[in-house]
């Protein structure tokens, strides 16, 4: 999955379509707190540290788990691989995970 830093899903392979119960186009273009359960443990706001984090310190942020919810409502525990993808002038372009 790649996303911009926003949060606006950019893209996401098969497996992640067929794994999250989406069709791309309820996916690409949207926000990706739409696979982030409402609860109290998991916000928008842990997402966002997530991502200054990732961007920070891409090493010590390499590997994530956190809980994911799928389109039938179902819960998911995730490992993410997080990469900052940055131009040649260092400025943040998107998330590849």
């Amino acid at each position: 999955m790649r996303w911009t830093p926003d949060g606006t899903a950019r893209y996401i392979n098969d497996f992640g379509l067929k794994f999250f119960g989406y069709e791309r186009e309820e996916v690409v273009g949207q926000s990706i707190m739409k696979l982030v359960p409402d609860s109290d443990s998991v916000t928008g706001a842990d997402l966002t540290r997530l991502a200054e984090n990732v961007s920070g310190d891409p090493e010590k942020y390499r590997y994530s788990e956190n809980q994911n919810v799928k389109k039938n409502g179902e819960r998911a525990w995730v490992i993410w691989a997080n990469k900052a993808v940055k131009d040649e002038q260092a400025t943040l372009k998107k998330y590849s995970a």
